[in-house]
């Protein structure tokens, strides 16, 4: 049990560094730079709760600015650190959930780790501003506030909600979703509690963030039908960021997912014990349907980015379904359980022969970029979009003394 977690924290450990990239410089260094450098409240306000790509990452920059104000400086290496301490939490916690809710035997729980611990999702691994929104902002909290609400805990679910939606704008989903849940298992006062708590949230965030303007081009039934099954069953990646050579593996694997889901979604109408997974099966199904509203009409593919919400989806929907093997017969339970940890770690050894290759090759390219600007302060385009940009960031973030790239020296 303990392995996987330790081979994770291990890669990150290995592969993350304290150079910025890509988004960091507009979404992190930028702003907080420019807090630093302006003594005008008003206005470092305004750039902490600036929106960003449809999101209001305001926690991941608060985050750099504590940095500064304890270490006197953005570690951004500091920061994929603690980005993936989320995604290692959320796993603790379906596991401690899943031993208490459905009883689940220490080898019944094996595939949990195994799955989830993978490092098909490598694109948001050691890139600090993604790592925030997907493993805080899209996955541990979103999960937090799903069992909290099964349990009854509503304010807590409202406050997950809330952290969520200030790292990732696919939190929205959860405002329905746990609402609706609370009123159809007939807990009036705990749904109303929530929906206003998170309704203030979300009107906050909404008059922050308001929907973009620009034309969205929305993707046909063909694409939808390829994509939405596709996203949910993104467990097997190629250590590349184009997924399309994988797309009908993906799909045959997400229409298993969603028919488990129906499975646990029945289940779940004649009892509360499978509440958890339900909702997290229908968490994750919402943010495929966002996904390919957004991405569908452009780029018709999943990406390995949204890894980790088909890996959370498949996890809570085994430990639903183990739970029912339980009440079959032990020559079942034992081909069953045989067969899961077999595929989960099939999938877990594969995930690190394909996709820490490019760690290692982002690792050492950043790197490399880093040596090189300190020796002849100029920037190179794999490290960013425009390296003229970049390099004023990153006077502007010396001149500020929030961050001196003078680091990479060392």
């Amino acid at each position: 049990m303990a392995v996987p977690f330790a081979l994770y924290v291990a890669t990150v450990w290995r592969y993350s560094a304290n150079v910025p990239y890509w988004d960091d410089f507009s979404v992190i260094l930028r702003p907080v730079a420019t807090v630093f450098a302006t003594g005008d409240w008003r206005e470092d306000l305004r750039l902490l709760f600036m929106p960003n790509a449809g999101h209001l990452p305001l926690l991941t920059r608060l985050v750099a600015v504590l940095q500064v104000w304890w270490g006197g400086a953005v570690d951004f290496r500091q920061s994929i650190l603690l980005a993936n301490t989320g995604w290692l939490l959320a796993v603790v916690l379906l596991l401690a959930h899943a031993r208490r809710q459905w009883r689940l035997s220490w080898p019944a729980l094996l595939p949990v780790p195994l799955l989830m611990l993978s490092v098909t999702h490598w694109e948001s691994m050691d890139f600090t501003t993604p790592a925030w929104q997907m493993y805080w902002g899209s996955t541990f909290l979103p999960l937090a506030c799903l069992l909290a609400a099964v349990r009854g805990r509503w304010l807590l679910a409202a406050l997950c909600h809330a952290g969520a939606l200030f790292l990732s704008s696919g939190a929205l989903a959860l405002l329905p979703l746990v609402t609706a849940y609370g009123l159809y298992r007939g807990q009036w006062h705990g749904a109303m509690l929530f929906a206003l708590v998170a309704g203030i949230v979300t009107g906050g965030f909404l008059w922050l963030n308001p929907p973009q303007a620009q034309q969205v081009v929305l993707p046909s039934l063909a694409v939808t039908a390829h994509f939405i099954p596709a996203f949910m069953g993104n467990l097997v990646g190629t250590g590349t960021w184009y997924l399309e050579s994988l797309a009908g593996l993906h799909g045959v694997l997400g229409l298993l997912v969603i028919v488990a889901g129906l499975r646990v979604l029945q289940r779940a109408r004649a009892t509360a014990v499978d509440d958890s997974a339900a909702l997290v099966f229908l968490y994750v199904m919402a943010l495929a349907v966002m996904a390919v509203y957004l991405r569908g009409g452009s780029y018709p593919f999943v990406v390995s980015r949204y890894s980790p919400f088909a890996l959370l989806a498949v996890a809570c929907l085994y430990c639903a379904l183990a739970a029912e093997w339980q009440a079959r017969t032990l020559r079942f339970q034992q081909i069953a359980l045989a067969l899961a940890i077999t595929v989960s770690a099939g999938l877990w050894i594969y995930s690190y022969a394909s996709c820490t290759r490019v760690l290692a090759y982002n690792h050492t390219m950043r790197l490399d970029i880093a040596r090189y600007y300190a020796r002849h302060g100029e920037l190179d385009r794999k490290l960013l979009w425009d390296p003229a940009y970049g390099e004023t960031v990153l006077r502007e973030a010396a001149a500020a003394g929030v961050f001196d790239p003078a680091v990479w020296e060392r």
